[in-house]
Order: C-alpha cells, then structure tokens, then sequence
C-alpha cells in the first residue's frame, strides 16, 4: 500500500438508517431470533434432538462452518489484493473485506461450538493437544488467523500502512494454511472415498475465493443501495472488475469440479454415483452445477449482462450453490459406512434448517453493527480521493 490515508475514527455519532437499512435490520434480526431460539433449545435439549446417527455423526453445523470459514478465507484473499499485493484499487474495500471476514470467521466457529455439545470442555484442547491430528492444526491456526485479521483491521483504522501490509500479509499465509489443514482434515480420511485424496486443501482454497467474491460483491452492491448513497466512480469500476475476475474464477471451479467428479467416477467412488446419476443427482445437477456455476458463468462474461445488478444475480446464485455443495461434501461424504454395513441415513429436521439460517442473520447483525462503528462507504470514499491525488 502506497497512498497517504488518514487514521478514521470509530463513529459514535447519532443513527441515520435509511428505509432501506430498515429492512435489513428487520430481515436480520428475525433470522437472529430464530437463530437464538434453536441453539437455546439444541443446547437445553441435547443433541437427540438433531438428525445426526452414528454412522452420519455430522450435520448440516459442519457444512455451514465450513461455508462460513471458506468465506472468510476467500474474503481475505480479495483484501490481500490491495494490502498484500499492491494493486492500489483493491485498497478500496480492505477495511470492509477485512472486517466482513472476521465475521463470518466468527459465525463459523458459532456453528462448530454448538455441534460439539458441550463446548465448555475445550479446555481440553489446550491442556491435552494432539499434534498428530489436522484437526488441532486447523484449530491452531485459523485461531492465529483471526487474530491476525483483527491486527490488520485494527492498524488500517489507524492509517498505518507499514503495519497493514506487514500483518495483512500474515493473516494471508495464515489463511492458506489453515484453509489448507481444513482440506487435509477431509482428504486424509481414507475411510470416506469421496473425500479421501490430496485435491480437498486445492479445492477449499479454490473455492474459498470464488466464495468471498461473491459475498463481497453482494455486500457492496446492497451496501450502497440500501443507504441510497452514489459509490465513486472508482467503486463503480472496481466492482465491475471484480465481476469479470468473478467470472473467469467460478469458470476455473468448474474446470476443478468437472475433473474432481471424473477421476472419482474412474476410480469407482460409490457417492459420486449417488451424486451424479443417482437420488442426490438433482441436488448436484441444478443446485450446484446448474445455479451455482453454468448460470452465473453467462451472466458474468457477457458484458452486458455484466451490470451491478448481472453480478448479485451471479452472486447470490454461486453463494446457494456453494451452500449445496458444502452439504452435499457433508453428508453425502458421510454416507459409506465400512465393513459391509448399511449406508447411513440423514435427512436435516426443521430445527437444524432453522440454526442453519439463523446464521446468516447472526452475520448481517454483526455486520450492521460494524457498518456503523467503522464507516466503510466514508473510507471508501477517501480512499478514492488518494488515489486521484496520486494520479493512479
């Protein structure tokens, strides 16, 4: 990072919602009361009240933190761009790019620390560590992760541009690694064919970044729409570049899918019949590959479709096939059981659907409340007046 950006204080001002941040707020805080209502009762109840089994012992919490943790993952990829790399424009959206990251980071861990029952006893983590298990590294370091993306956050709310790069650039490697231990967490199970296999860690990453720009890019356009505020003509055109960017990386997944789906068909992965011409075919077929990427493909690589409104569109498509994939990986994955025994079953129940949900309400409280302490449109803005004065 190169400009000469001024520290921003934290706004303690009066509210000014519009009518549109209204919505929002009312949108999100019934999500969040459903939220509440599930975990309180999974957590007073018990786990019996969930769909899981022994031979299915995860539910949907584990493809919603997954979901969440790539996100934020990808996220922290697209801030790196301006904070990592240099390129000056992506310095637009690192204050809101870093901050929407540490969010869903956090609602991820919510859905984890529920699925595990009694998350009062992960203290035993710290005092009993087992280092030859990718679960505790992954837990090691997505920790270290969110503390390096609050550093970065923290030092680009003060202007320091040295200090913003220097652990930008941590929490980048942090992300990788990470992200990649979550792939190994996954891809080392040899007992579950459709996951076992060294391509998990290149595929989370890979999708990791399709992911956070289409949550960023739902973020910005809504953003700005629903304050009834002009973006600068800098945002304006960062956002379209992003679509572009957007659409060439969902092209790449598709690439990924198509030759992760092949060589598990020759190598005769029992799920991927199940997926792709069995009983979860529509699932993978419309919501995945259909929704999730072939649509979104055209909408974003033809210019003229490529608008602000073309790119939620996309947007919010790729997002409910990532959602589906997430569960699909999940569950399905699950489905084999050894020694000749029967398949598993899983079907999620309405209070599962619900948690499940709820998060997305927890993220947009989160996020609101950040949006008014942190002022992401006045820092894009000056932001946008730097790089005039530099002439870049």
């Amino acid at each position: 990072m190169s400009l000469n950006i001024q520290a921003q204080k934290i706004n303690f001002g009066p509210l000014k919602p519009t009518m549109g941040t209204w919505f929002w707020v009312l949108v999100f805080g019934a999500l969040g009361l459903i939220l509440a209502y599930s975990a309180v009762y999974i957590f007073f109840q018990g786990q019996h009240t969930l769909a899981t089994s022994d031979p299915v012992p995860w539910n949907v919490f584990v493809s919603a933190y997954i979901f969440f943790v790539v996100t934020s993952t990808g996220l922290c990829f697209i801030s790196a761009f301006g904070a990592v790399f240099g390129i000056e424009k992506y310095e637009l959206i690192a204050k809101r790019a870093v901050f929407a990251s540490l969010v869903f980071l956090a609602v991820g861990m919510t859905a984890i620390f529920l699925d595990i029952g009694r998350p009062w006893m992960m203290y035993n983590y710290a005092i009993s560590p087992n280092p030859a298990s990718p679960m505790f590294w992954m837990g090691v370091f997505y920790g270290l992760y969110f503390f390096l993306l609050l550093m970065e956050l923290v030092f680009i709310i003060r202007g320091n541009l040295k200090a913003t790069q220097f652990w930008g650039t941590l929490g980048f490697i942090s992300a990788v690694v990470a992200h990649g231990c979550l792939g190994a967490l996954l891809g080392m199970i040899y007992a579950k064919p459709l996951w076992f296999g060294p391509y998990m860690p290149i595929y989370f990453i890979m999708s990791a970044f399709v992911s956070g720009l289409a949550s960023l890019s739902i973020i910005l356009i809504i953003s700005y729409k629903s304050k009834n505020r002009k973006m600068s003509q800098r945002m304006h055109e960062l956002i379209l570049d992003m679509g572009k960017v957007f659409g060439y990386a969902v092209c790449a997944l598709l690439f990924f899918v198509f030759w992760k789906n092949a060589s598990g068909i020759f190598a005769d992965k029992p799920e991927l019949h199940w997926i792709l011409y069995g009983e979860y075919a529509a699932r993978f077929w419309i919501g995945e590959v259909l929704i999730g990427l072939i649509i979104p493909i055209f909408i974003l690589l033809y210019k003229g479709t490529r608008t602000h409104f073309g790119i939620l569109i996309a947007a919010i498509m790729v997002i409910a096939g990532l959602v589906m994939a997430r569960v699909n990986l999940v569950i399905i994955g699950q489905l084999q059981t050894p020694f000749g025994q029967p398949l598993g079953t899983y079907s999620a129940n309405m209070l599962e659907i619900m948690f499940f949900a709820g998060l997305f309400g927890m993220f947009g409280l989160i996020y609101l409340v950040g949006a008014y302490f942190f002022q992401f449109e006045e820092f894009e803005d000056m932001v946008s007046d730097a790089l005039d004065e530099a002439g870049h």
